[in-house]
């Protein structure tokens, strides 16, 4: 019908249907998108066909047709589903089977799932193709035997991932082959399509993995904007980093006219353009301090690279991956504690708090502190614990496999052993046993030789197979081999392969001498040592921070100290009541020991595992820990529901963990090998509802609650006689819980563990008892396909039966699944919780209550002193005028890039959450600012460059005053809007507008300086240091003592007998104030300048005596009170000055006039009075008027304007001028006398002419 030409997708092909007339047309997607939905008029009925079909391709093209999603690959012939006549937006479907065609969506053992749940599409019928010709293998791998159909009936595995909508229609969600690995992580693409396609802005997009041969695996997006939509890159990404998890975020987004075709009409991916620097780590380094913290949070989190803003924990790091981290940071140079990584966060943060290590410390002071760990020390609460167990502990241990490198010999491997040995005292602990008493002795170094615990194995030549049973065996004899009486807590076997060949090396430690972290610090020093052996070098390990014999003995003088005394009733309230049994009876120590135990290993794949390490912590702001905690309490409660016993206890489980907690009593411990882990029990209930986000936020309220993180537990229980006793008896738990956090793959560098991802192994004596009925120790495992959650359960065989385990540990999988979902109406709905919010006092019903009212919430705040005025006043009366409406306008001459303005204006609200705010106080027990996470720009083009100057002027005025009058609602995000008005190709003026509540006037400047510099990066806030938070300044605020400026405001007003009054009985203002002003002379000022120069006055002072003299006057009376404004900027803030937000405050003036004074003594009194207040000017009226009791004090204000906006001093970029600047805010109080410094003062009165006409004012 056409020549090549006219086939091609774009308007040539859709002016060959309509001169043909064509009614019913089959296209792929992508030649829709080269269209516009006007084109192809004479097509009645459209099918679309070929690739997946975005919501708004259907929203564009529906509209006066019967359009109709078709799917089916060529191996059934060719179409296998067709959806009825679609319409809107949403998730197209491809429909159901056509006739002689069956579909089934299975999951991984060829199972149907329900709907909702996705699978892989199955086809079967009439239409399926034979195979694929000449290629026997694939047709085997793609073409089934079909279970559900008649013998001998096969199906076609497509490799989509489809579900089954409510309406019994199939939904299309990607490939499973377009499944793809990057960073370890296993990503859906389409997921990131639909995401992207989703916005307003975008018509086409596609995601991609792209491998540049210099650089790692990064995703690149790529998207078609919308018909008249301006798409940025960065907004863009920003959007997707809105709705996905870090890893799932592309490094850049490519902005194209249209996506690049093959001659049949399909997308070619060959032919997207490469973009450029990837920007999917965020602001680069800035300091040396930052360089290594980033490089530092790459090594230890397994990534490329790391930006200087991206946080620690979003990025898959745990509290264990944090104490590597520690360590590896003291290596470099930087002293940081693991709890300052959880509070601070990014490189960026703990670069201002890092410290440099003291490299020059006396070798004396290194020597004795390396010495504090030798002799006698105190057993730890868990060292007590295995005390209490009944049986033998002497193979109590754990072990590890590592690899040497090759060339490697005896002699060097004895001197690597030896530095370690030396150098980490616990590897020489010697324990000492009468009876049920325990005692530990540390030797000195040197009494342990490497050559007695080292033993060399032949291995070389030996196949996988006999190599395993060979490590197994040996894993056991050094198990056996260990005598900690005799002071024999270690042993080693190298398995020496042969001169050119890596050997691997089994260490195995006694559990007394090591734990799960300690490894992380034993191998790497391996390594260090093994580099100074081949090198020719004595080692020389990094020292040890704080020794574990020092660590002891500080926990045993917290036990009784009165702080930790007070936690007693928590724990015996905790354990008041019994657990419900598991089985049919309690533990029996000499029944349930380790020999009579039962084990099994489950693995959560990679798609389940990768979120809970990511994203589903960072959505609830808890750890990792905490989501695997909710889901096993809600299985284990719903197993004991199916055999119908009691939960209305919850769940009681021995929760372990690493111990290190070094704010208890500053130690250093990033660095030091021992038994730390901690065990105390905690009682976690589900959600009656079973619902999986609900059950998350109250285990983590839960453990939170659990004071100083459960330590105090072991030390009342262990190490305090007085209570010890009264914590025996008390219900035990039978389920205990460990986490050993995220391991990498397994190295193939010379130290790395080796086999088994390297994960640590451990055994006991089987005459142990056995501590629970059902112990789960949980590990993340990195491999080639991306994370695995690996969990070991281990339970007392003769109290469960196996498939009764099984069920436990799969109902625990199916609740992490279920919480892996991503949030939305299938998945669990995420939240905050009263710990993530703590400067409001809001319980979860008042959180849940206003999550559901603002979908995305990211903080809660309390408003600060003023910003609680201004509410009251804006609540009033919401339909009249706001006079707290603030405009600022700004005159801009020369070339301007409108779209990056746009985009600067946008990197505003991004930077400054306090600028996305609005406020709620129905429901709440007290007002509060609400956080969203993002919002979109209130942003408003206006040209009248095309009228007269005339026409220009006035509907300039009029377009001003609008804005101006316009109120803001309070309650709904953002009270702030933006309007650029063309006046000509190259004059432009700006709008700011906000509601007062939100800034104050000495933000102004930080705000402009910031929106220039954002203009010239297009909105990229990645160049400018981070932005000091509003949030800080109100955390400040709240850890005040209020009461010594309630003292202090008291003295300061006892004795005045009413309010000062101007115009008594008004109302709020409705009316736009009114504006008179005057200057004084150059010579008055200067005048002025040298009089308050000569007495030491301030011209705040001048302005206040001036104004309290004036009010004297019209009012008759010698005591008077007004107000004034204050900055409310408190020095002690780190980064006050830069802080965009409401802190100035208004407070009362009090001047008593004396006839005995002069007027130059009044200054002066009135200014040591003010002084005296100036620590207290932070309290807000409405306090300081109750403290008075006269209600409102004062209708008229007196306020210094000491920070004008001087368009001198705003640098726009390149050719753009600032060539005027100006503001319009006004006050409901009837009389404003506002003061301006420069070589003239001005002088403005600003009044409500309803209360004060212009002629009075005048």
């Amino acid at each position: 019908m056409g020549t090549a030409e006219e086939v091609t997708p774009g308007p040539a092909l859709a002016a060959l249907a309509d001169r043909h007339r064509v009614t019913h047309a089959t296209l792929p997607p992508v030649v829709l998108g080269a269209a516009s939905p006007g084109d192809f008029s004479s097509v009645s009925t459209l099918v679309v066909a070929g690739e997946a079909t975005a919501g708004e391709t259907v929203e564009r093209w529906s509209t006066g047709r019967r359009m109709v999603n078709a799917y089916g690959p060529t191996e059934t012939t060719v179409c296998a589903t067709m959806s009825a006549p679609l319409g809107g937006g949403g998730l197209p479907p491809i429909g159901g089977p056509v006739v002689n065609a069956r579909v089934y969506v299975l999951d991984a053992h060829l199972r149907p799932v329900p709907p909702g749940v996705a699978g892989e599409l199955y086809i079967a019928g009439a239409g399926l193709a034979r195979g694929y010709l000449g290629r026997p293998d694939l047709t085997a791998d793609r073409f089934v035997a079909d279970p559900f159909g008649v013998p001998g009936a096969r199906m076609y595995r497509s490799g989509d991932v489809v579900r089954w909508n409510h309406d019994d229609q199939l939904e299309f969600l990607g490939r499973v082959d377009h499944q793809v690995k990057v960073r370890g992580f296993r990503i859906e693409l389409g997921e990131i399509e639909s995401v992207l396609t989703a916005l307003p802005q975008v018509a086409q997009a596609v995601v991609v993995v792209r491998e540049e041969p210099a650089g790692p695996r990064r995703l690149v997006g790529y998207a078609v904007p919308a018909d008249g939509a301006a798409a940025d890159p960065a907004e863009l990404r920003s959007a997707v980093a809105r709705e996905l998890p870090d890893h799932m975020v592309p490094s850049a987004v490519v902005v194209l006219d249209a996506l690049p075709l093959t001659p049949n009409g399909k997308l070619d991916r060959a032919a997207l353009p490469a973009p450029g620097t990837p920007a999917d780590t965020g602001r680069a380094p800035a300091t040396e301090r930052e360089r290594i913290l980033c490089e530092l949070f790459a090594q230890v989190l397994g990534l490329p690279a790391v930006g200087a803003e991206r946080s620690f924990f979003d990025l898959g790091g745990d509290s264990i991956v944090s104490i590597q981290l520690v360590s590896r940071a003291r290596a470099r140079g930087l002293v940081i504690t693991p709890r300052e990584v959880f509070v601070h966060r990014t490189a960026a943060a703990l670069a201002v708090v890092a410290r440099a290590t003291e490299e020059d410390a006396p070798e004396e002071a290194a020597q004795e502190n390396a010495d504090d760990g030798l002799g006698p020390l105190p057993l730890t609460p868990i060292m007590h614990w295995l005390r209490a167990l009944p049986g033998t502990v002497d193979a109590f241990s754990q072990s590890v496999l590592v690899r040497t490198p090759a060339g490697a010999t005896e002699r060097d491997l004895v001197a690597v052993l030896q530095a370690v040995l030396d150098r980490h005292d616990m590897l020489r602990v010697r324990l000492t046993r009468r009876g049920p008493l325990w005692g530990l002795d540390v030797a000195d170094r040197g009494s342990v030789t490497a050559a007695s615990v080292l033993s060399r194995v032949p291995s070389e030549g030996t196949g996988d197979e006999a190599f395993a049973e060979l490590v197994a065996d040996h894993t056991a004899r050094t198990r056996a081999a260990l005598a900690p009486e005799d002071g024999v807590v270690l042993r080693a076997v190298w398995f020496d392969a042969g001169p050119d060949t890596a050997g691997r090396l089994l260490l195995t430690v006694h559990h007394l001498a090591v734990d799960g972290v300690s490894w992380r610090i034993l191998l790497p020093d391996l390594s260090a040592a093994w580099d100074a052996v081949r090198a020719g070098r004595a080692p020389r390990l990094p020292a040890v921070g704080t020794s574990y014999r020092r660590w002891a003995e500080q926990l045993t003088a917290l036990a009784q100290e009165p702080e930790r005394l007070d936690e007693l009733e928590f724990w015996t309230d905790m354990l008041a009541v019994p657990d419900a049994p598991l089985g049919d009876r309690p533990l029996d120590a000499r029944r349930d020991t380790v020999a009579t135990a039962r084990s099994l290993s489950l693995t959560l794949p990679p798609q389940a595992t990768a979120p809970l390490l990511t994203s589903v912590p960072a959505d609830f702001r808890t750890g990792v820990g905490e989501v695997l905690l909710a889901g096993l309490t809600l299985a284990v409660t719903e197993w004991r529901r199916r055999r119908g016993h009691d939960t209305a206890a919850g769940v009681l489980i021995d929760l372990e963990g690493h111990g290190r907690d070094e704010s208890l009593t500053g130690a250093d411990l990033s660095r030091t090998v021992g038994w730390f882990t901690s065990l105390h029990p905690v009682r976690l209930e589900a959600d009656g509802r079973q619902n999986p986000a609900e059950t998350v936020k109250r285990v983590k309220e839960r453990l939170l609650s659990v004071p100083d993180g459960g330590v105090g537990h072991g030390l009342l229980r262990h190490l305090n006689p007085q209570t010890a006793m009264l914590m025996h008896g008390l219900a035990a738990p039978q389920i205990g819980f460990n986490y050993l956090g995220r391991f990498g793959s397994p190295g193939e560098g010379d130290w790395a563990p080796a086999g088994g991802a390297g994960v640590i192994g451990g055994g006991a004596d089987d005459d142990m008892a056995m501590p629970h009925v059902v112990e789960i120790n949980a590990v993340t495992q990195d491999g080639p396909d991306g994370p695995h959650l690996v969990a070991t359960w281990t339970w007392a065989g003769e109290i469960l039966e196996e498939s009764a385990v099984r069920e436990l540990a799969g109902l625990w999988f199916e609740a992490l699944e279920r919480l892996a979902v991503p949030a939305g109406p299938s998945g669990p709905v995420t939240g905050l919780t009263p710990s993530d919010l703590p400067l409001v006092s809001l319980e979860q019903h008042h959180i849940d209550l206003l999550e559901a009212d603002r979908p995305g919430l990211a903080d809660v705040l309390p408003l600060a002193p003023l910003q609680e005025g201004l509410l009251f006043h804006s609540l009033l009366d919401d339909s009249a005028p706001d006079v707290y409406n603030v405009q600022l306008h700004m005159d801009l001459a020369g070339p301007l890039d409108v779209t990056a303005l746009r985009s600067a204006a946008a990197g505003l609200l991004a930077r400054h959450p306090n600028l996305r705010v609005c406020f709620r106080e129905d429901g709440l027990p007290h007002a509060v600012q609400l956080v969203p996470n993002a919002v979109e720009l209130p942003w408003t083009d206006i040209d009248l460059a095309p009228l007269d100057e005339a026409g220009r002027a006035a509907e300039l005025d009029r377009v001003m005053e609008a804005d101006r009058t316009t109120r803001f609602d309070v309650t709904t995000a953002p009270l702030i809007r933006f309007t650029l008005v063309r006046l000509a190709a190259d004059r432009h003026r700006l709008l700011l507008t906000n509601h007062h509540i939100l800034l104050d006037g000495w933000s102004m400047p930080v705000l402009l300086e910031e929106l220039f510099a954002l203009y010239e990066t297009r909105g990229d806030a990645s160049a400018l240091p981070p932005a000091p938070a509003f949030a800080d300044y109100l955390t400040w605020r709240a850890g005040l003592d209020d009461e010594p400026a309630r003292r202090a405001w008291h003295t300061a007003l006892d004795g005045l007998e009413e309010p000062t009054l101007l115009v008594p009985g008004t109302s709020d203002a409705t009316v736009t104030p009114g504006r008179v002003s005057r200057w004084l002379s150059e010579e008055s000022t200067a005048a002025l300048t040298a009089l308050a120069r000569r007495y030491g006055f301030t011209l705040n002072t001048l302005v206040q005596g001036a104004w309290a003299l004036t009010l004297a006057g019209l009012t008759g009376r010698r005591d008077v009170v007004f107000g004034a404004t204050v900055s409310g900027r408190p020095p002690e803030v780190p980064g006050i000055e830069s802080m965009a937000g409401l802190f100035i405050n208004t407070l009362p003036v009090r001047v008593r006039l004396r006839h005995d004074e002069t007027v130059a003594e009044l200054l002066t009194r009135l200014q040591a009075e003010q002084l005296d207040l100036m620590d207290h000017q932070y309290l807000g009226l409405s306090e300081i008027q109750r403290i008075a009791g006269h209600g409102e004090l004062f209708d008229t204000l007196a306020v210094l304007e000491n920070y004008p906006l001087d368009p001198e001093k705003l640098r726009a970029p390149g050719a753009l001028d600032v060539t005027h600047i100006d503001g319009r805010d006004a006050t409901h109080y009837p009389v404003t006398f506002v003061v301006l410094p420069g070589d003239r003062l001005e002088l403005r009165l600003n009044h409500r002419p309803e209360l004060l006409p212009a002629d009075r004012a005048e």
